[in-house]
């Protein structure tokens, strides 16, 4: 057999494809291949789009990260003493300076903490200087502090009170009360340990 006579016989097996196949093979082929195309461009275009929002997404979730109890809370204006602190007694002595430089005690402030908005002032001597109370009220800044009332004409002054470790810290808001003013703004009450502490 020649080699004509081979390739005649091979394409009388071949099955004869017509123009208008071969014609729709290719337009199926330039649709695809235009698809791809416009699936890139869309992708380059969206690319910075989609960057933008996951950083937004990423600040986001640290944001609320942080505000589910992984940074402390804002603190109030006005401390007030923990819950730890109820029945908690504390005491401040107050003395003059005498000539000699020495400081005599001249009256001894002791405060009790019923609760953690409320509270009682007993100075000491009280025949001379009475008995008070505290009471806190945020819409007023602080805790108010209603002693010395005979000193004070019956008013009252408005203290922040810190409570430092086992000490508390008064520091005046509002006072127009001088000598009450004088006396407490600044004063660090040690916590209570023994009834002898209450002698002034």
């Amino acid at each position: 057999m020649t080699d004509d006579e081979l390739k005649s016989r091979l394409e009388a097996l071949q099955p004869a494809v017509e123009d208008h196949e071969i014609e729709a093979a290719l337009l199926r082929t330039r649709s695809a291949a235009q698809a791809r195309q416009r699936r890139r461009r869309v992708a380059v275009r969206l690319a910075p789009v989609l960057a933008a929002a996951a950083t937004v997404a990423v600040v986001m979730l640290a944001i609320l990260g942080r505000g589910n109890g992984h940074s402390p809370p804002a603190s109030p204006s006005s401390p007030t003493p923990s819950a730890g602190d109820i029945n908690a007694w504390f005491r401040h002595a107050v003395g003059l300076t005498t000539g000699g430089g020495v400081a005599k005690p001249s009256s001894v402030w002791v405060v009790r903490l019923s609760d953690p908005d409320h509270g009682t002032f007993d100075v000491r001597p009280t025949a001379q200087f009475g008995s008070g109370t505290l009471t806190y009220d945020g819409s007023r800044g602080g805790w108010v502090v209603a002693v010395l009332n005979k000193d004070c004409q019956g008013r009252d002054g408005v203290y922040r009170v810190e409570h430092d470790g086992p000490s508390l810290t008064f520091t005046v808001v509002t006072d127009h009360c001088g000598l009450r003013r004088d006396l407490l703004d600044n004063a660090v009450f040690a916590p209570l340990t023994s009834p002898d502490q209450l002698v002034g």
